[in-house]
């Protein structure tokens, strides 16, 4: 996200665009293991494991999600056809992001609740003075 304030209708809705060019699999987290099944163990399991995976493709990229070019990684998301998709859409989806909309949300909801309320009271008001 930028550092001008978004409009969270424009934001969902690229939101939207960018799940709906995702495959519609289930997500699930979870841990790895060696490609013979084996658990990781040590930093060069964890290396085998990724060669491994990185090696069913053969695209030289590899994506993820980091707290900026030169800090830790989130996550890598691979280097298979989705695996850009899948980066852009989980830096997207981040944290901050996600409250965001749900803040932004949350007060529509107030607001409208409110007016509601409001258009119920003075509706009931109207036809009381009538009767």
């Amino acid at each position: 996200m930028s550092d001008a304030a978004p409009n969270v209708d424009d934001y969902i809705r690229q939101l939207v665009v960018c799940a709906r060019a995702l495959p519609q699999k289930e997500w699930q987290w979870g841990t790895f293991t060696l490609p013979d099944g084996q658990p990781i163990e040590t930093v060069d399991h964890i290396c085998e494991a990724q060669n491994h995976s990185a090696r069913q493709s053969e695209t030289a990229e590899l994506w993820g999600v980091n707290y900026g070019p030169d800090t830790s990684v989130v996550c890598f998301t691979g280097n298979g056809p989705c695996s850009r998709g899948h980066a852009q859409f989980l830096a997207a989806t981040q944290p901050r992001n996600l409250l965001w909309i749900l803040n932004e949300l949350g007060d529509r909801i107030e607001r409208l609740t409110r007016e509601r309320d409001e258009a119920r009271a003075a509706l009931t008001q109207s036809t009381g003075a009538q009767s």
